[in-house]
Formats: C-alpha cells, sequence, structure tokens
C-alpha cells in the first residue's frame, strides 16, 4: 500500500478521522518503534504490511491487547488471529506453486531493459518471480507492467 493509495481508501470511510502512514524503509527496529509510536499515539486501528515478519509480531500482539485494531496484510507476521492481532489479510504465496503449474510462461536475463513478451493466456492473477541469488545483484523493481485483455484496443 502506498501513502497515496491508503489515503485514498481511508477518505471512502466516513468513520476514519485521520490517517497516518509510516515506512520502516527495510529497518525492522523502526518498523517496530512505529508500531508502538502509533499506539502511543492513541490510533485506533492499524493496517500493517510486516515486511519484518515475526520481529513485529511482540509489537502487533501488544497494540492488539491494548484494544487496537490490529490487521497486518499480505506478509505472514506469525501469530494468530484474535490472539495476536485482530485478521491477517493477504494470501498464501509459498503454497501457490501447485496452482501456478511447473514450467514459466515467459522468461528472460535481466538488464537495464528487459522485454519479455509471451502467447496470450486468459488468467485472474499474474506471478512474477525474480530468481536472481547474486547478493551483489542491484534491487530488483517492475516499472511499466502492461497487461492487455485480448481484443481490446491498446490506448497510448
Amino acid at each position: 500500500m502506498t501513502t497515496a493509495s491508503g489515503k485514498q481508501t481511508a477518505q471512502l470511510c466516513p468513520s476514519i478521522t485521520k490517517y497516518e502512514y509510516a515506512d520502516g524503509q527495510g529497518n525492522t527496529q523502526k518498523a517496530i518503534s512505529d508500531i508502538k509510536g502509533f499506539a502511543a499515539k492513541g490510533i485506533d486501528a492499524l493496517v500493517v504490511f510486516g515486511d519484518a515478519g515475526p520481529a513485529v509480531l511482540p509489537a502487533l500482539t501488544s497494540v492488539y491487547k491494548a484494544g487496537k485494531v490490529v490487521v497486518p496484510y499480505r506478509v505472514d507476521v506469525g501469530g494468530k488471529a484474535g490472539v495476536n492481532y485482530t485478521k491477517f489479510i493477504g494470501a498464501s504465496f509459498k503454497n501457490d506453486g501447485v496452482n501456478w503449474g511447473k514450467a514459466p510462461v515467459a522468461q528472460g536475463q535481466g538488464d537495464d531493459l528487459t522485454i519479455i513478451s509471451f502467447k496470450p493466456v486468459q488468467a485472474k492473477f499474474v506471478r512474477i518471480t525474480q530468481t536472481a541469488t547474486d547478493a551483489a545483484a542491484p534491487p530488483w523493481s517492475i516499472q511499466r507492467l502492461r497487461l492487455f485483455e485480448p481484443g481490446k484496443p491498446v490506448s497510448k
């Protein structure tokens, strides 16, 4: 969730009177501090992308037990809904290999610019997996991903 999308979504709900956002920037201690800081400010609900995994669970549990709504999403932080947090929202990415099939639909070698084309397929979901194992590799990202619906004109 980006700052803008979170704010936009919060504005759709009239019961949300204030929206605040923090980014742990990949720093586990900062993420824990942000969670505790929001609770200390009296915020009533936290939606948390727990990219630090189970390391943030004690902070989430503490906030939940203080009576706040705590919803980790997408990354499994461990624990259990109703015990450590209100509810987990996400998908089990590690078990999806059974449903995704064995062979990739397309693959390519990364450079500054990689264009990977493949035959049209009808699908509800798309999974993109970065498989590089080089610890010295630069950060990986996707920019300008374009998915098209067959038979629809491409707008420019």
